[in-house]
């Protein structure tokens, strides 16, 4: 249960809340009553109720029932200095008394924020966030049994035809909020306002109960009901210290990892640029100019061989290490929460002979020249992956065609 709740949102609109609308603090809890929800003249009644808890005394709420778009509960018109506030419910929610008891406490909050001037901020972005925070501040201002009972109603009837008996189910939600939200929301104002589990329980529906029982099990080591005591605040703090302890252990660990990873990254720099400079030595032969030419060509031949036995070796160790590291690359991204690595449109590589810095563009893999050096090695600026496999051996052609060509020019 504890993964659905948004606990940080919540905590933060709570925040909000108890630091903008302190003078207008309500520390007692809203009880739901009944009324005839089919008379619009009751409805008014009710809503009076409402806004007096929340402290709004000098306005006149009008509430009508229309018909409003699908998915959509009530709304309120909201204008600054306004003391007549017209509110429309749906004809939907108007027929279930607990979905419309949550929704006048809904849009009523709206009121509360407006003259509190409280907001998350304007425009069409922060409506979702904006809708989120008044569905806390109505369970902040003392109607969290309203909302924990209107939010998630679910009704039941029969019927009958002749001889068969017809089941009806009909379920109705209201609010931005999960119903375990809704409890984790409820229960921490309780808590913090001191409220004990004996206020808090009563006149709650059986599901709303029910989650609030789950929620309490979840998240019992933060939330105390004996009182405003310093227990609870011990508790949070020991379980914070707890964490932070955890987490430097776990980053030690990461710290031994890492360590490892750089000296063999070290290690196979120093491979890397011992193998170029051997292909080097292969790629550019150099003889002493009185040599006679069958020495030449028996030079040339070793150098043949030992090329060949030479890049047989890179291969084999180049795929043993190619693979050690891609999985250590794909170790170490998932120690970053799987987050994308962000990627530049050109990528910096070094020159493995003299180390002289080279801007290449990014996910390309070929030939390039260092402009120092002049050496000529492939470069691969993909995010991952090895280079194509290529069969190197004096340009794919067998010992045997080499040496033929080789000695025809003698």
């Amino acid at each position: 249960m504890t993964s659905n709740v948004d606990i940080e949102t919540i905590v933060n609109d709570l925040i909000l809340l108890e630091l903008k609308g302190r003078g207008n603090r309500v520390d007692s809890l809203f009880e739901p009553f009944s009324f005839d929800f089919r008379d619009i003249i009751d409805i008014q009644r009710a809503t009076k109720r409402i806004a007096n808890h929340a402290g709004l005394l000098g306005y006149t709420f009008i509430v009508t029932v229309e018909n409003l778009p699908d998915g959509q509960g009530g709304e309120i018109e909201l204008k600054p200095g306004q003391t007549l506030v017209p509110i429309s419910v749906s004809r939907d929610i108007a027929e279930n008394h607990s979905a419309l008891l949550a929704t006048l406490a809904h849009e009523v909050s709206h009121q509360y924020l407006l003259v509190n001037d409280i907001s998350l901020g304007e425009g069409s972005r922060y409506i979702r966030q904006n809708e989120i925070l008044t569905d806390v501040t109505s369970v902040f201002l003392g109607f969290g049994k309203l909302m924990m009972n209107g939010c998630h109603h679910v009704e039941k009837w029969e019927s009958r035809s002749g001889n068969t008996t017809y089941t009806h189910t009909s379920m109705t939600t209201t609010g931005y909020l999960k119903p375990e939200e809704f409890a984790f929301a409820y229960l921490t104002v309780c808590a913090i306002r001191g409220i004990s589990l004996e206020t808090c329980l009563p006149n709650l529906s059986d599901t709303a109960q029910k989650t609030l029982a789950l929620c309490r099990k979840d998240f019992s080591t933060y939330l105390s009901f004996d009182g405003r005591d310093i227990a609870m605040a011990d508790r949070i703090v020991d379980e914070k210290n707890g964490a932070i302890t955890d987490a430097k252990f776990a980053l030690a660990q990461i710290d031994i990892y890492y360590r490892e990873l750089k000296r063999d990254l070290d290690a196979m720099s120093d491979w890397l640029k011992e193998n170029h400079r051997i292909l080097q030595s292969f790629d550019s032969p150099r003889f002493a100019g009185q040599e006679t030419q069958a020495l030449t060509h028996l030079r040339l031949l070793r150098m043949i061989f030992n090329t060949k036995n030479h890049i047989r070796a890179v291969s084999s160790a180049s795929e043993s290490k190619g693979r050690s590291m891609k999985q250590a690359l794909v170790a170490l991204r998932g120690i970053a929460d799987g987050s994308s690595m962000s990627m530049d449109e050109r990528t910096s590589v070094c020159c493995h002979l003299c180390g002289q810095k080279i801007s290449l563009p990014t996910n390309r893999t070929g030939s390039v020249i260092c402009p120092g050096c002049k050496y000529e090695f492939v470069a691969n600026t993909k995010p991952s992956g090895t280079v194509a496999e290529k069969k190197v051996g004096a340009k794919n052609q067998s010992v045997t065609s080499l040496l033929h060509r080789l000695f025809r020019r003698s």
